[in-house]
């Protein structure tokens, strides 16, 4: 029912009529009657007027007439609360996977820093060969090992750049992580409230219902 057919129902329950209802709510007869037909609309404080004079709940006039949606409104706190449910599932998942994937990145980090402290007693005790092949002047061992020196050093170097580049990664990552965790909290704290939300929209709906039943009876 329209909200204009129900103030005029609601006005022959209370066997008034036009002009009499549209003098104790201190409006135009005209004003009213196109109120009743659907012609114009009726502002909230005018639904208040209305609602004291027929005896009506005055939330039951704003409702009809659109000015309020208790459903509506109980199912987008609750739809928002569940969609930062997911939100926060969803960044649980980007934290654990940043985390094994920080976690590999130090295990890389180890077993690079152990084949460099590998090569670089490799490094060494190839140093000490050449100062002794010198001595002996053997110049076909010497070129065999500095052939080696070289491989090594190379070794050497592309570990440093490896290195470099996963502990830059590495703190990249810790980064965004960090970043992950701050927003968990905003989304936690935000969960918090929006379940306060439903707690007062479920509260408002049932106050509502006890309004309507008592008004029935």
């Amino acid at each position: 029912m329209e909200i204009g057919e129900f103030i005029r129902e609601k006005r022959k329950e209370n066997r008034l009529t036009l002009k009499q209802l549209a003098t104790k709510i201190e409006l135009s007869y005209t004003y009213l009657s196109q109120i009743e037909l659907g012609d114009r609309n009726a502002s909230p404080e005018i639904l208040e007027k209305i609602a004291k004079v027929l005896d009506v709940p005055h939330f039951d006039l704003m409702k009809k007439a659109g000015y309020v949606h208790e459903k509506e409104g109980l199912e987008k706190v609750v739809s928002e609360y569940c969609s930062l449910l997911k939100e926060i599932d969803n960044l649980d998942l980007h934290i654990r996977s940043t985390q094994t994937f920080n976690l590999d990145t130090k295990v890389m980090l180890e077993s690079l820093k152990k084949e460099k402290e590998e090569l670089t007693k490799e490094s060494a005790a190839l140093k000490q060969e050449i100062d002794s092949l010198d001595q002996e002047g053997n110049t076909k061992e010497q070129i065999s090992i500095l052939e080696r020196q070289v491989e090594v050093y190379k070794k050497l170097e592309n570990i440093e750049l490896h290195t470099s580049q996963l502990r830059q990664r590495l703190e990249n990552d810790k980064a965004q992580e960090l970043a992950f965790l701050e927003h968990k909290n905003r989304l936690s704290q935000a969960i918090k409230e929006q379940k306060i939300e439903i707690e007062k929209q479920l509260e408002i709906s049932y106050t509502n219902a006890i309004e309507r039943i008592k008004s029935q009876n």
